[in-house]
């Protein structure tokens, strides 16, 4: 048994620690480290540890876009379960095709796995309000 609990703890230690939507800078960079790129204008980091390349855009301090590219072996269905699963629960596919698969969360999160470029990234209810808010205020200076 003891065994067992050994083994399991370091199986988790060497599993890959994600980026959470919501989460903050200083969260982000607990788990990742300082960013390999950052762009503070954008409010984009660009983080790359044990194999994945994870980009974040922040809105106001928070993770507010996620995505996910991982650099070694392939992405499989157990990396996209684990990436749902620390991006919020009651996930629900919307539009699968060839091309794309669209999930929505219950709070108006939304997730994208793209197998072309074999990305799947996370878009909070504040980035689809940042968004729009963009939105309107190019159309009415138009």
């Amino acid at each position: 048994m003891k065994t067992l609990l050994i083994i399991t703890s370091l199986a988790l230690l060497c599993a890959p620690c994600f980026a959470q939507l919501g989460a903050n800078f200083k969260e982000c960079e607990a788990k990742y480290g300082r960013p390999s790129s950052s762009y503070p204008a954008t409010g984009e980091a660009i983080y790359k540890k044990s194999g994945w390349q994870v980009e974040i855009h922040f809105i106001a301090g928070r993770a507010a876009v996620v995505t996910y590219l991982k650099l070694e072996g392939e992405f499989d269905t157990a990396d996209m379960s684990r990436l749902l699963d620390d991006n919020g629960k009651d996930w629900q596919v919307t539009k699968a095709t060839n091309i794309v698969t669209v999930y929505a969360g219950p709070d108006g999160r939304t997730a994208t796995w793209d197998p072309t470029d074999h990305t799947f990234a996370f878009f909070s209810k504040a980035w689809k309000d940042y968004i729009a808010a963009k939105d309107a205020k190019r159309a009415q200076q138009n």
